[in-house]
């Protein structure tokens, strides 16, 4: 049978076509007139207006690589990277040194806004998921080249997934006409946390003189604190004498703070700045360990064929790990903590309504969050219309990490009710029918529905 390049495609970006969402910049509400949720993008903005809310979601995706990294198109047809006809130096100069796609999602389960006097409160529950794959430069070359040298750098080969509780109070209050300031304190209730990476590969003879390719991998597990009567089982499954002493939640404990000012000169023209999630997490690894394994580099040379199909691919990483599972060697850790910062972010922005026009308004935002993986930025020019009360519609176009970005939102008011919708999306498309990116990409989709009280 023969391969589907769009197939071997998806498969090495399997990490990344299956997010859908990453930490948001809140940037739409910022855009949107009068937004009850403005306070995310900064806890100094405030819109006076009392609202409940239950469900939200924030998705966001971001990635490095996309599928033009992998698929090349010679003689009228689509070839994968490791294709002979694909110099090794064109495969290479669209690779970086790492690899990465990461998940950072929002779910909003409850917020309560009100005003008071000069003070505007705000109280709200998230669950929040930070995750992400990275995978260097030096796998691939093992896969287009062979294996040509004695060590690889497999440092930065990492897959992680932070999931945890967010229980904010935000204040807000009118210093003066002009200036206002917010913060918000959040407490975090961990729930669980993966860390595993390689520390170390490389290739040659060992004990028994053979080739062989070793690895060395860590791997850390929020949980059980202990395994009491371990019996010679595997680290995750300890066997049938091994008893569990198990922790309640959290398994991981934390704050954040968000900090802000917003500067209303006029009517027209809205300043705002501020510094969002600053802060920790505390985890409690319970289960973790380290391996040692080895297994046949030759096998690797199985990819080096002028057609390649998933079904070779899965049958080589399987033949791979079982030669991992019969020489691993598992030395199992203590219960320990580890501290991991949270993802802070900062965010700037300027809107302009206009005088001539007030349905109309302009903004400029800009965004940094400094993302464990890699940090991202971005920078969006965005126009917003009202044409009917109940309606406001925008559109906006900026740059980024990963080059041009463009997106679009709408917010609905019905009665009391208050629908966000907002799609942005960096240029380059995607393969059609997959939804696999073809290029490195950043994906937003976010939903909010408020009751106005």
């Amino acid at each position: 049978m023969k391969a589907n390049p769009y197939r071997w495609a998806g498969a090495l970006l399997l990490f990344s076509s299956l997010v859908c969402g990453a930490q948001t910049s809140y940037s739409d509400r910022f855009f949107l007139t009068d937004s009850p949720e403005a306070f995310r993008f900064n806890p100094a903005l405030v819109t006076g207006l009392d609202f409940i809310s239950v469900g939200g979601l924030d998705l966001h995706s971001r990635g490095n690589v996309g599928a033009t990294t992998f698929l090349y198109d010679y003689d009228g047809k689509t070839v994968t990277a490791l294709n002979p006809s694909v110099p090794e130096s064109l495969f290479y100069s669209r690779l970086h040194q790492d690899n990465y796609a990461m998940l950072d999602y929002r779910i909003n389960l409850f917020s309560y806004g009100f005003m008071r006097d000069r003070n505007y409160h705000t109280a709200e529950v998230t669950v929040r998921s930070i995750s992400g794959a990275t995978v260097p430069r030096d796998i691939f070359e093992i896969l287009k080249s062979g294996i040509n040298k004695s060590s690889f750098d497999f440092s930065n080969t990492r897959l992680s997934e932070d999931l945890y509780l967010e229980f904010a109070y935000g204040w807000s209050r009118r210093l003066t006409d002009i200036v206002s300031v917010g913060a918000r304190a959040k407490l975090l209730l961990g729930m669980t946390s993966i860390d595993a990476y390689i520390r170390d590969f490389r290739v040659g003879q060992f004990d028994d003189e053979t080739f062989k390719a070793r690895f060395e991998a860590n791997l850390d597990i929020s949980g059980y604190p202990r395994l009491k009567g371990y019996d010679g089982g595997t680290l995750l499954n300890p066997g049938p004498k091994a008893r569990r002493l198990r922790i309640p939640y959290p398994r991981g404990v934390g704050m954040a703070f968000d900090l802000g000012v917003a500067i209303t000169p006029n009517e027209y023209l809205t300043l705002s700045a501020s510094a969002n999630d600053l802060g920790f997490l505390c985890w409690f690894y319970g289960r973790g360990g380290s391996i040692t394994a080895y297994f046949d580099p030759s096998i690797l040379q199985e990819y080096a064929t002028e057609e390649v199909s998933l079904d070779q691919i899965m049958g080589l990483a399987v033949g791979i790990a079982g030669e991992v599972q019969e020489s691993a060697v598992i030395q199992q850790k203590k219960a320990h903590a580890g501290f991991r910062a949270v993802p802070f972010a900062f965010n700037l922005g300027v809107k302009y309504k206009m005088p001539f026009y007030e349905a109309l308004s302009v903004g400029l935002t800009g965004h940094l969050t400094t993302y464990r993986i890699s940090p991202y930025w971005e920078t969006r020019l965005g126009v917003t219309v009202q044409p009917l009360d109940w309606l406001d519609l925008s559109g906006n176009f900026g740059l980024g990490t990963y080059g041009p970005a463009y997106g679009a939102l709408a917010s609905f008011r019905i009665s009391r009710f208050h629908l966000n919708l907002a799609y942005q999306r960096s240029l380059g498309g995607s393969i059609p029918r997959t939804g696999i990116p073809m290029k490195p990409f950043g994906r937003t989709l976010t939903a909010g529905l408020t009751y106005d009280l």
